[in-house]
């Protein structure tokens, strides 16, 4: 203890190890160092531990302690503590976990930062793609407690697949703190009956309940939602208020049958006790006015079976205004999409795609029980593509409304297939608008005419028809299709480049200004 040595080491304040690659362990005395502030241990490939319990004790002065890339060292990379007994570190203000993180972490002792650094790296914090599947046991995945689960908060993406006996994801608690998740894809889950239950005391969702609105704000960054094959599932949210996904972009939701609405809400009424849903008049409509969805641009609904409408008369403030596609399939009972008074909601929608919806009657609705709603809205809709497959009890695209303020002259392709009970297609106001139309196809209808005549419109006034973009045309089975428009008109087809019409027998392709033939497809002038 007399040595030179020993001296040097009662006054050393840093001690540097760097590079000695046959280190297995720290042979020196620690309890020399006593004066020891700063500890650096770095690329020793063969070192297995360090620093004893014992020796540790004596290190009252040091600050700093760095052990980096040391391969071998059995206990930093799973250390949950520090020392299981008492240690004091009365100086010691920073534990840091990589090169990166240069502001390091301190938790009221030693112990409790480095269980906090083991809970953020070995945990879950760090974690930004979970994936369940195939968990046939599964019932609950989130303790009732979310404090005492480790750390979501950086999840951007999750997925649960083929858990079979899983009713409900999250309670509201959870959510609040998946405030990076950025997707969400739930699939083949057959008893799951909500993705968000509301549970619990209502303190927490009052204080997250936006001003008077009555509709909560969750998942900031949330931009996808799919939800495919969950047929015990009735809404994606059930809870007292509505909800508010801020970022979201894209709804999917395929094939769970018994989905009837997106939000189900219900009053926390203890004398009443029971879920009311939306009113009687909204009881089967898809989104409702509880649902605050601002940036949505694209919903993929399909096989649900109970869903008779998709809107109703109102949505919230914002919501659905930027939506550009709309794509449903196989809803059983719907009758309607787009409902009177929300025109001009939609006015940014690109792609509409309905197929094999068995009781829908109506597309667009610009008119109900003689309210005229072209004098409330001015709708320049952006609309350019329609297609509209099996509708066997379609009767209206679009209702018979005078020239106004409701305009679809962006449209550029049209497919009508098998709409039986279609019987005209284009109102007059939206046909003579059409200078953009590029695709017509109409295939297996029941069409009588293609364009409605004009309800003010004489017998001798010509009405002229402007298809100034209109490259190709086919007509294919319209065995009752007798006339293009029902009066005197003349249409143009300067771009026109493929025509084709097969088993039509009833119109006259082709006629001159002279001839007796009415109403011909295509007039020749001499």
């Amino acid at each position: 203890q007399d040595s030179s040595f020993d001296h040097i080491c009662a006054s050393l304040e840093r001690l540097e190890v760097w590079e000695c690659d046959s280190l297995i362990n720290f042979g020196l005395d620690l309890s020399f160092f006593e004066n020891l502030t700063t500890l650096d241990v770095w690329k020793c490939k063969e070192m297995l531990e360090f620093i004893t319990s014992s020796k540790a004790r004596s290190l009252v002065c040091l600050v700093t302690m760095r052990i980096r890339e040391c391969e071998m060292m059995r206990e930093c990379p799973r250390m949950k503590n520090f020392y299981q007994g008492e240690l004091t570190t009365p100086k010691l203000r920073k534990v840091q976990l990589t090169e990166i993180d240069s502001r390091g972490r301190w938790v009221d002792d030693l112990n409790a930062t480095v269980e906090q650094l083991y809970k953020e790296q070995a945990g879950y914090r760090g974690l930004k793609h979970l994936k369940f599947s195939v968990f046939p046991e599964l019932i609950d995945i989130w303790s009732r407690n979310p404090q005492e689960m480790l750390d979501f908060t950086a999840l951007e993406f999750l997925e649960f697949c083929d858990t079979n006996k899983l009713r409900c994801i999250f309670n509201l608690s959870t959510v609040f703190s998946l405030r990076q998740l950025r997707q969400m894809e739930i699939k083949r889950c057959g008893n799951l009956e909500q993705v968000i239950k509301e549970e619990g005391s209502s303190i927490m969702v009052e204080e997250a309940t936006i001003h008077s609105s009555k509709i909560i704000s969750i998942f900031p960054r949330l931009q996808s939602v799919k939800v495919e094959s969950c047929p015990n599932m009735t809404s994606f949210y059930l809870g007292s208020k509505g909800l508010e996904c801020l970022s979201l972009v894209e709804i999917k939701v395929a094939d769970c049958s018994n989905m009837t609405t997106f939000v189900s809400t219900f009053s926390r009424d203890e004398d009443r006790g029971a879920i009311i849903g939306d009113e009687v008049d909204n009881a089967a409509t898809f989104f409702s006015d509880k649902v605050g969805f601002p940036n949505l641009e694209k919903i993929i609904i399909s096989h649900l079976r109970n869903a008779k409408r998709i809107w109703n008369g109102q949505v919230h403030t914002n919501s659905f205004s930027k939506l550009k596609e709309l794509n449903v399939k196989e809803c059983d009972v719907l009758l309607n999409i787009f409902s009177h008074f929300l025109l001009g909601v939609f006015q940014r929608l690109e792609k509409l795609k309905v197929t094999d919806c068995a009781s829908l009657e109506e597309v667009f609705q610009p008119q109900v029980q003689g309210l005229d709603i072209e004098e409330t809205y001015a709708v320049h809709s952006q609309l350019r593509e329609v297609n509209l497959v099996r509708l066997p009890k379609l009767k209206h695209v679009w209702t018979k409304h005078r020239k106004g303020n409701i305009s679809f002259g962006n449209l550029r392709r049209v497919w009508i297939e098998e709409c039986w009970s279609l019987k005209t297609l284009f109102p007059f106001s939206i046909a003579e608008d059409l200078h953009q139309l590029e695709r017509l196809t109409i295939k297996r209808c029941g069409l009588e005419e293609i364009v409605s005549k004009r309800v003010e419109d004489s017998d001798e006034r010509e009405n002229c028809f402007a298809f100034n973009q209109l490259s190709f045309l086919r007509l294919w089975y319209l065995p009752k299709l007798t006339c293009f428009y029902p009066g005197m008109h003349r249409t143009t087809w300067p771009a026109l480049k493929q025509l084709k019409i097969n088993r039509c027998g009833r119109i006259k392709i082709f006629g001159h200004e002279e001839s007796d033939i009415p109403h011909p497809l295509f007039v020749i002038e001499k």
